[in-house]
């Protein structure tokens, strides 16, 4: 990478399809990160990775995670943390559903107004979550929502990680469609 070349995939490099293996690699791996028995004093500042890495990709390869993956994904996180069933379920599907509905959109910004146009899904995925469980009578932690801002603040690091993975380059794209290289 040099100095000239943007420091997240812009343009043409988007629209590279997605290997399917990665993408579920990579929310195999943010389900091991987020299981992780973390120490306590982290449980406030440990952003989401599970979410920020599902709504990645449901950004950049609704194909192969959307909706049903957020939900199912929310489901094994309610598990995982003891909360109310389906609490994190509804909510992963929300941001999920939020994320397709500006998909086009996010696809026109750099990096930083993209951060920009997530920080409020970011934010407000755990405030519902807090919300049900509120509701549900568990009387969740509310410094839970410090995890929102971090993730906010993180999104373009791991951004730029994912976009290095999994892409199909243009030479093979250019090689499957019969196009003659020059």
């Amino acid at each position: 990478m040099t100095l000239s070349e943007p420091l997240l995939l812009q343009g043409h490099a988007l629209e590279l399809p997605v290997r399917p293996g990665w993408v579920r690699l990579a929310l195999l791996l943010a389900v091991l990160v987020t299981w992780l028995p973390w120490p306590e004093w982290m449980a406030w500042w440990l952003p989401d990775f599970l979410l920020m890495t599902l709504l990645y990709w449901t950004w950049r390869a609704p194909q192969q995670a959307g909706i049903g993956t957020a939900f199912v994904l929310g489901l094994l996180t309610d598990v995982d943390h003891g909360a109310l069933l389906g609490g994190y379920a509804l909510s992963y599907s929300l941001a999920a559903y939020v994320i397709l509905r500006m998909r086009v959109r996010l696809g026109g910004f750099d990096w930083s107004g993209r951060a920009a146009h997530l920080a409020p899904v970011l934010l407000l995925t755990p405030a519902l979550a807090l919300l049900l469980g509120e509701g549900s009578g568990l009387h969740p932690d509310p410094w839970y929502l410090v995890s929102g801002l971090s993730a906010a603040a993180l999104w373009p690091g791991l951004a730029w990680v994912l976009d290095g993975t999994g892409r199909v380059s243009s030479h093979a794209v250019a090689l499957r469609s019969g196009a003659a290289l020059l």
